[in-house]
């Protein structure tokens, strides 16, 4: 177990918006939870190791799922809804004592200490990607034998943080698969608004220490999030301590130039434009960023080559002060139109490449779902011809990267 200070929790909460790729809620959602974990006096924060887990304790995956612009203003009837959903998975031999994250995010890993801290819960240092995902079916936990799904613990947000929801409903299904198709035609429903409280994947600590979760997710984020808080006002510095804790496949600093999207059926739809140019080295294009709630695919205007998910697509944007700081497909992307940004391309967690566990294949059908039905580039596990194309562009932007 190690036990946290609300300063490493900032950085948690800066290393998650960053690490979930454009998605998993805005950094100002993820800072207003930040807010309320302040206020609630604890000032140590205990977060264990998976291997600590008891045996015969049982645990649940719970968080939020939906829109992230829906949770603009309801974050407290959020947090009432996954504490109820949680409720909804005990039973009379068996509580709930510890609550496992749903993905590396602004909202969701800042939410599972809240949400830990509020129901006294044990949170464990592990997530279902190391990165935020569009669907539940991209989470490791899906791709996993050792526990079921079911049941599945879905509530709207009530109306006010007192006021009881409108929809506490438990759903027995086969798979993750069939969960999204149940529950994102639900929670577009008004009486959900485009969101809702989830808590599913019941286990018992045997289960997760035999589980194919991704651990030390609160780590990793604490360590980013110290690098960037740090490096604010040194871009060049920032790149390169960075590049010490994660794979930098590519990275670029532009201008935000363009930012359209569309909510509905539980997501954010949208392309983010970023101008990018750096005459020494002959580099003048536009880079589009295709985002389902997360960011997914990444093309250019003058290079034949698509960069695609699993691989991370994450955002610095630099404020009026001259610092760089996390910004998200759910924070307010317009208002920095002009203002310089920072394009990292990351490499994934390796089990998001696995096909024999069929995670690969589940980011195949989402990219699917924006009309790119081409492999995933680049693949660190299976490198084809088109990793070869990338390489290639990837040593003309890092050279301009400073």
């Amino acid at each position: 177990m190690k036990t946290y200070s609300i300063q490493d929790l900032e950085n948690i909460s800066i290393g998650a918006s960053f690490l979930g790729s454009g998605g998993g809620g805005a950094f100002s959602d993820s800072q207003a939870i930040l807010d309320k974990i302040a206020s609630t006096g604890t000032t140590e924060f205990p977060i264990y190791d998976v291997s600590e887990a008891e045996d015969t304790e049982y645990l649940c995956v719970a968080g939020g799922i939906g829109s992230p612009d829906a949770l603009s203003g309801k974050l407290d009837e959020l947090i009432t809804a996954i504490g109820i959903a949680i409720t909804q998975l005990n039973t009379s031999s068996n509580k709930i004592t510890g609550v496992l994250s749903v993905e590396t995010g602004a909202v969701n890993t800042m939410l599972s200490i809240l949400i830990s801290i509020k129901l006294n819960l044990k949170l464990y240092d592990c997530d279902g990607a190391g990165r935020a995902v569009p669907s539940l079916t991209n989470l490791t936990y899906a791709n996993d034998e050792s526990y079921p799904v079911s049941p599945v613990s879905l509530v709207s947000a009530p109306s006010s943080p007192a006021a009881k929801p409108e929809v506490e409903t438990i759903l027995t299904v086969p798979s993750a698969g069939d969960a999204e198709t149940i529950i994102r035609p639900v929670i577009s429903n008004p009486v959900f608004g485009q969101m809702g409280g989830l808590a599913l994947w019941r286990q018992t600590g045997a289960e997760l220490k035999n589980s194919n979760v991704v651990k030390n997710t609160f780590d990793l984020a604490l360590s980013v999030g110290e690098i960037i808080t740090k490096n604010q006002s040194d871009y060049s510095a920032l790149i390169d301590q960075l590049g010490n804790i994660v794979d930098i496949q590519l990275t670029g600093l532009g201008v935000l130039s363009n930012f359209q999207e569309i909510t509905g059926g539980g997501f954010d739809t949208g392309v983010t434009t970023i101008a990018y140019s750096y005459p020494k080295w002959g580099i003048f294009t536009n880079i589009y960023i295709l985002n389902k709630n997360e960011n997914l695919i990444t093309y250019f205007d003058n290079y034949p080559i698509v960069i695609s998910a699993p691989n991370l697509m994450c955002y610095l944007i630099k404020e009026d002060d001259g610092k760089f700081w996390p910004l998200t497909n759910g924070d307010p992307l317009g208002k920095y139109i002009g203002k310089e940004i920072g394009l990292f391309i990351l490499s994934a967690n390796d089990k998001l490449y696995d096909t024999d566990t069929g995670m690969l294949q589940s980011f195949n059908k989402i990219l699917q779902t924006v009309n790119y039905y081409g492999p995933v580039i680049p693949n660190i596990l299976n490198p084809s011809e088109f990793d070869d194309q990338f390489k290639s562009l990837m040593e003309k932007f890092n050279n301009g990267k400073k």
